[in-house]
């Protein structure tokens, strides 16, 4: 092979590893907000679950029935989350 043959070779190579770091990174960065967004969802979901237990138990049940901390469901009660 020529010099000139093997010059864009390598950059072929070279770019190839580019898109290759670009797109782990993009799939890293999808995972990271898929689960900021789930977390989210999570808190909001089991804030609506404890208060509608509220209704019926008191925080202290609540916690031991549910293995949410005590600290968690108080504080959902008193709107402070």
């Amino acid at each position: 092979m020529s010099k000139i043959e093997i010059k864009p070779f390598e950059e072929q190579i070279r770019i190839a590893g580019i898109a290759g770091e670009l797109e782990r990174a993009e799939e890293k960065a999808f995972k990271k907000g898929f689960e900021k967004m789930y977390e989210v969802g999570r808190a909001e979901t089991e804030e609506k679950f404890i208060l509608k237990l509220l209704e019926t138990q008191s925080p202290e049940e609540i916690s031991q029935n549910f293995e949410v901390p005590l600290e968690r469901v108080l504080e959902i009660a008193k709107g402070n989350c």
